[in-house]
């Protein structure tokens, strides 16, 4: 990679950390912003892809299409999250309440389950397994429960996520940075 590329890289990098950290430190915020940031990630992303993209052009006599449709869809999401404010509406609420249904689903799951454990007959280990099928029902339960109360409180749902993806962001930057430097 050019150095004009690695510098790009370095300083996308660290401004990917400082704005992961300041979201980490204020995820109510970041709730509010949070398609307008993953749009950001997504841009940056397709940034990083394009210049890879050239680089391997470049060192390999040709450049990697897979890279660069995953760089143009990358921009072409990123962009749109950024300037289309009922995108960015519909991510928050789809990420909410996709997570709430996964949970619920989840628990469900483990109860049905733990009532087939509860059934099984068999060798010394069967039995093992099935004598303790009320602890996967416990989870279920609590499962269905923690997602009931995602449904019911989506904001701090929403800040929950603001905070993980702060993380992953910090992380989109340590790698942006060990790119630049390798």
């Amino acid at each position: 990679m050019r150095t004009f590329g690695r510098v790009l890289t370095f300083i996308l990098g660290v401004g990917t950390i400082i704005a992961g950290i300041y979201c980490l430190f204020t995820p109510e915020v970041s709730t509010v912003l949070l398609a307008y940031m993953v749009g950001i990630v997504m841009i940056v992303d397709a940034i990083i892809k394009f210049i890879s993209w050239f680089g391997l052009k470049e060192e390999l006599g040709g450049g990697d299409a897979i890279l660069l449709f995953s760089a143009i869809i990358s921009l072409i999401l990123g962009v749109l999250l950024v300037a289309d404010g009922f995108a960015q509406w519909m991510l928050d609420a789809i990420i909410v309440y996709a997570a709430a249904a996964w949970v619920i689903v989840s628990g469900i799951l483990r109860i049905v389950r733990s009532f087939r454990l509860k059934e099984l007959k068999g060798g010394k280990n069967i039995k093992a397994i099935s004598r303790n099928w009320w602890v996967l029902l416990v989870f279920g339960i609590a499962l269905v429960a923690l997602g009931i109360f995602m449904v019911l409180n989506p904001m701090t749902v929403a800040i929950a996520i603001g905070v993980l993806i702060a993380i992953a962001i910090i992380f989109v930057g340590a790698n942006l940075l060990t790119f630049a430097l390798v």
